[in-house]
């Protein structure tokens, strides 16, 4: 009996290694895409960064923290960056502008002001979320705005030291020629230190430095008073508080950030005056205090209506307090506005003081007002 040899189907085999070649095609595939997610790339109009470059760890507070960021173009055209758009203004781009051949990549150097988020924040970690983008050259917009800060830069800052709380208000208590009330915030050092160092301008704040009783080694006390030198008006002045620590090197710390309003002892009440609408020719009279919010007697060497009227003393005539009528005729139409000022000076002082009013009001021409009323609806002008 002779033995049956079996002959293979060619059709059959041909068909199972092109299905084979196509799945190990798809495999292949797959494994790039899924390598290629896993590195973590980010792309925005065909630029990529890696993941890796975007997340910062842990850093230390910082006004000057900088990293790089590599920028790779994966087009076959070069791109124009025209500049970067950023989620906040802590950050900012070097070069601001630049070109990326086809295929290659750039660095650009991000630097943080990692200060700015201390001045409302009592915890020493907080989250870092920065946007940055850039903006292509004849970019198409839609591709800019579906997802403009792909790139998202996240960190963990951590502050050397805190505040509480993290900024010093002065609002009603500056008066200028007499000393401010001191005002003292706690700090708390979260590093080994042996010394407090503020940094601060002399000629406008003074501060101390004083370690709290009974509390641990890292918490202090920082006493802060305005000089009560500054001009008239609203400041802001920091505070920059550097730690020397037990290696004898001195870090930054934290900020201090001190507002308020430096008003002039003797002042207006009120300071702005509205009279609504008013008919013209109408007359108007409005009562204004002159008084020394540190209680010293002065006087009033002259007054001036530089819009027209009259002022006259009221009844009200005290060492530290005058009042003045002021009368003025409404004469123009729409909304207008003049100026009252006094010359003041305090008693034994040779410095004089000038205090300006202002005055608002809206003039209405009745004659005009009757002519549109009698116009019947519809009437064309």
């Amino acid at each position: 009996m002779s033995a049956t040899v079996a002959t293979p189907k060619t059709g059959s085999a041909w068909v199972g290694r092109a299905l084979g070649l196509i799945l190990l095609a798809v495999v292949c595939g797959l494994a790039y895409w899924l390598g290629s997610t896993s590195r973590g790339e980010r792309s925005i109009g065909g630029l990529v960064v890696p993941d890796g470059c975007l997340d910062l760890g842990e850093i230390w507070e910082s006004d000057n923290y900088q990293s790089i960021l590599p920028i790779r173009n994966t087009t076959g055209q070069d791109v124009d960056i025209l500049d970067f758009i950023s989620s906040c203004n802590c950050v900012s781009v070097e070069p601001p502008s630049l070109m990326i051949p086809a295929g290659h990549a750039r660095e650009v150097r991000l630097t943080f002001d990692l200060k700015l988020g201390s001045r409302v924040s009592r915890e020493s970690r907080r989250t870092l979320a920065v946007g940055i983008a850039p903006r292509l050259r004849n970019s198409n917009p839609g591709d800019q705005i579906s997802s403009p800060f792909a790139w998202m830069i996240r960190a963990i800052v951590r502050s050397r030291a805190t505040v509480d709380p993290p900024a010093l208000s002065f609002w009603d208590d500056c008066v200028r020629g007499h000393t401010p009330p001191a005002r003292t915030v706690r700090l708390t050092a979260h590093v080994p230190v042996v010394a407090v160092q503020p940094r601060y301008d002399p000629a406008v704040l003074s501060v101390w430095v004083r370690k709290a009783p009974g509390e641990g080694a890292g918490v202090f006390f920082l006493e802060v008073r305005p000089s009560p030198t500054l001009p008239s008006g609203a400041f802001a002045l920091p505070v920059s508080v550097y730690l020397r620590t037990a290696e004898a090197q001195t870090v930054y710390g934290t900020t201090l950030q001190v507002e308020g309003v430096m008003r002039e002892d003797i002042a207006a009440v009120p300071d702005q005056v509205f009279l609504g609408a008013q008919d013209l020719g109408a007359s108007v009279t409005e009562t204004v205090v002159l008084r020394s919010a540190a209680g010293h007697p002065f006087d009033v060497l002259s007054f001036d209506a530089n819009g027209g009227g009259t002022i006259e003393p009221a009844k009200i005539d005290l060492a530290t307090a005058k009042a003045f009528k002021v009368t003025h005729i409404c004469s123009r139409e729409g909304d207008q506005r003049f100026t009252v000022t006094f010359t003041v000076r305090a008693k034994g002082q040779d410095n004089e003081i000038t205090v300006p009013v202002q005055f608002f009001y809206h003039g209405i021409s009745r004659a005009q007002l009757g002519v549109r009323k009698s116009r019947p609806e519809g009437h064309a002008q």
